[in-house]
């Protein structure tokens, strides 16, 4: 059994500070925290403000023990995490290999309802598998017994680009989205999980502690798990957790971002010490949802002194944007046209491109639009993409959000040609 109150060196000397008044960017409204603790009483200063040891014990509430020299989890339990700022400049983590106990997942964001190619002969299923199998929503999830997460992207269709990461610690509520590379980090603070993820933009919503609607038992990857539903205003999560000592007070962490996704506070008493989520599903209450799977599991006792530091050594703080693709496309012109195994004739339409097809986005937050099952492009909220590739034909096509909180009816598309997420007005409408 992992031990709770486990001597830990930890060479950060950290504390979270909350948002001025509650305030912070996007929508101006600060997560719904419990006990929150006000580091500050002026205005929020300009320049980024390092975190500073906090005033009533250790580094992120641990205690000194003076028989080992080194800090550690008080008898009582782990500290309680505080909301990081968003202006926050943390100094480099540094962690012992001794401290390198944990595991590492790799999982799955599946989609659901995803609509199926045409019947018909051109269509070549062995094109679209392939793209499916390049477009897979995957991610690698290393948990440490320390207390660190880091996630990283293995995808090319995921909202962050390939090979960026979130990380984030125990004592901190909040992540850092790293850019690929490791170079720099941007703080998501507590409350802007779900904007960041499913739109794309740091905009704190305000959090509220959730209501338990059931639990149960199941098992996953051969394991006993203890399976609970949360719900909050906006949808339910179902979690499956599995008791693993190795992964400390990292498991928390995984569960606590399935948590937050639906705007439950992370501080959740659900999200315990030694269990790992490997599955959640979200519903939202609008419809649609998404499952995270875990496939595989590996307990470690020798994770690298530096695999998921908080922040990296290196990585510099900025306070605007996040980690981006270029254009949002995600295969190439060859595996787009291996679609089809032959070309077949559509009619002419006047506002098409000569070739491929335009992504026309009319929403005011980023779609992504699957072809075929297949997802091919995210265009971001009202803009354009114009996509080369496809032979001329007949498609599926679907625009569909990230997080499955909105999926548009299917629709024909023929190449070349333009879908809208949003059609056109007809003549009638436009003169009303």
């Amino acid at each position: 059994m992992f031990e709770r109150n486990v001597v830990v060196i930890v060479a950060l000397a950290t504390a979270a500070c909350t948002p001025e008044n509650g305030a912070d960017e996007g929508t101006g409204q600060a997560p719904n925290q419990t006990n929150p603790v006000p580091l500050v009483s002026s205005p929020l200063p300009p320049d980024p403000q390092p975190i500073q040891d906090s005033q009533d014990g250790g580094p992120g509430g641990l205690e000194f023990d003076p028989t080992s020299g080194r800090f550690i989890i008080p008898e009582a339990g782990p500290p309680e995490p505080k909301p990081l700022r968003s202006d926050a400049v943390l100094p480099t983590d540094t962690l012992l290999r001794e401290d390198q106990i944990g595991v590492v997942l790799e999982g799955r964001i599946r989609q659901r309802g995803v609509a199926s190619p045409p019947k018909a002969s051109e269509v070549n299923a062995a094109g679209i598998a392939a793209a499916t199998k390049l477009t897979s929503q995957s991610l690698t999830v290393t948990l440490t017994a320390i207390g660190r997460l880091k996630i990283v992207v293995q995808s090319r269709s995921l909202p962050l680009p390939f090979k960026s990461e979130l990380r984030a610690r125990y004592d901190l509520l909040g992540y850092l989205a790293l850019w690929p590379g490791l170079g720099k980090y941007r703080v998501v603070p507590s409350g802007a999980l779900r904007t960041t993820i499913g739109e794309r933009r740091i905009d704190v919503t305000p959090l509220v502690p959730g209501q338990k609607q059931k639990s149960g038992s199941a098992r996953h990857l051969e394991m006993a798990t203890r399976s609970i539903t949360l719900e909050s205003p906006l949808g339910k999560v179902r979690l499956e957790l599995a008791n693993v000592t190795e992964s400390g007070l990292g498991g928390p962490l995984l569960c606590r971002f399935w948590v937050e996704m639906i705007g439950i506070d992370p501080s959740s008493t659900e999200c315990r010490p030694e269990e790992v989520p490997l599955f959640a599903s979200i519903d939202w209450d609008e419809g649609g949802g998404i499952d995270f799977d875990v496939a595989s599991m590996e307990k470690r006792l020798d994770l690298p002194a530096g695999e998921a530091l908080v922040p990296p050594a290196g990585a510099a703080l900025v306070t605007e944007g996040l980690p981006d693709s270029s254009d949002g496309i995600y295969l190439t012109q060859e595996e787009l046209r291996a679609f089809r195994s032959k070309e077949v004739e559509t009619k002419h339409d006047s506002s098409a491109p000569i070739d491929g097809f335009t992504a026309d986005n009319g929403r005011d937050r980023a779609m992504t639009l699957y072809l075929d099952g297949v997802p091919v492009v995210t265009v971001p909220a009202l803009e354009k993409r114009y996509v080369i590739g496809p032979q001329r034909g007949h498609y599926v096509a679907q625009w569909r959000s990230f997080l499955g909180d909105r999926i548009d009816t299917v629709q024909l598309l023929d190449i070349p040609g333009v879908l809208r997420s949003v059609p056109l007005p007809l003549d009638a409408d436009a003169g009303q």
